[in-house]
């Protein structure tokens, strides 16, 4: 989030000579402090033995992965990704916060009206995916028109990923669990927890998604309803999992089109956004059917029972 917030500066006027070492020693306490955190909440108090030795053991690893100058940077941002993944899912399970109360398989999640909406959540996933495109297309155009500056160069290059598709894909899906997981389901579920107002929770999760993606620019602020409209399916729904799936997903299809000839770069996003809503509503129309047909059948069914029967003139 800090490196995006200095790449927004930059892109307009605010040169930070010692960004990168400011960024890096940063990015090393951050970590640090995280770790001391997960430790303490897996630790204090002690119920296996295992947790914090785990913690600890993830703690070195993540450390030295993410010293400046280290030479495995990429190895460091997985490390960190699970380690903020694993610290979100302790504090809430701190606060009553099971895996099913975030989304995860809750009940109910393998009968079909469970399945149709887990495809409706997916579906909104990946239309919400969508406006970020179209929303960032949009606000580049106006400020083009009005003579702003804008990034030139494509999303792969800001972010400086390489040339690997493996590399940029570990990438990509490690932050798009870290937006669903952390930054939507954990923070709408602890905001909630304590009873803060709606209005809270969702300007605090688009300022979130804002910052993150600032390197866009002003396109950053295209994330805005990506945001918002993921708190609502959340908060509606209560599904984290066909969120992650959906969203990730989506990335998936914009990374392969990165790797494509640019007629055919939109071609993965297009086939996903019709296949998920084909599901959606083969699904959502099966649900209809069964649930038109189970009160037939529960009429029938105290219909032939003996008490629903009249009753008979002998035992009048």
């Amino acid at each position: 989030m800090t490196a995006a917030l200095f790449g927004f500066g930059e892109q307009y006027g605010m040169h930070w000579l010692p960004a990168n070492r400011l960024i890096s020693i940063g990015h090393l306490l951050m970590t640090i402090g995280m770790l001391c955190w997960l430790y303490v909440l897996v630790g204090f108090p002690l119920r296996r033995l295992g947790m914090p030795l785990a913690a600890a053991a993830v703690g070195l690893g993540t450390v030295a992965t993410n010293l400046p100058g280290g030479g495995a940077p990429r190895l460091g941002d997985v490390a960190f990704s699970l380690t903020l993944i694993w610290l979100a899912v302790e504090v809430c399970r701190r606060h009553g916060i099971t895996l099913a109360h975030l989304g995860i398989a809750p009940p109910g999640s393998r009968t079909l009206a469970g399945r149709a909406e887990a495809s409706q959540v997916a579906y909104g996933t990946v239309l919400s995916c969508l406006t970020v495109g179209l929303g960032a297309a949009l606000i580049r155009w106006a400020a083009t028109g009005l003579g702003l500056p804008t990034a030139p160069i494509s999303q792969q290059v800001l972010l400086g990923l390489p040339s690997s598709p493996l590399d940029v894909m570990v990438r990509m899906l490690g932050t798009a669990v870290i937006e669903d997981l952390a930054v939507v389901a954990a923070t709408t579920a602890l905001l909630s927890a304590a009873r803060r107002p709606a209005r809270e929770i969702y300007t605090v999760i688009i300022a979130i998604e804002i910052a993150i993606h600032a390197y866009f620019g002003l396109p950053a602020f295209s994330t805005a309803f990506y945001a918002a409209y993921r708190v609502y399916l959340y908060r509606r729904h209560g599904r984290l999992t066909p969120m992650l799936i959906g969203h990730a997903a989506w990335d998936s299809a914009i990374m392969i089109g990165w790797f494509l000839p640019s007629w055919l770069a939109s071609a993965p996003a297009a086939l996903l956004l019709a296949g998920t809503w084909a599901t959606e509503q083969y699904l959502t129309r099966r649900g209809k059917k069964q649930q038109a047909t189970e009160p037939r059948a529960a009429c029938n069914a105290t219909l032939e029972t003996p008490s629903a029967q009249s009753p008979s003139v002998s035992r009048l």
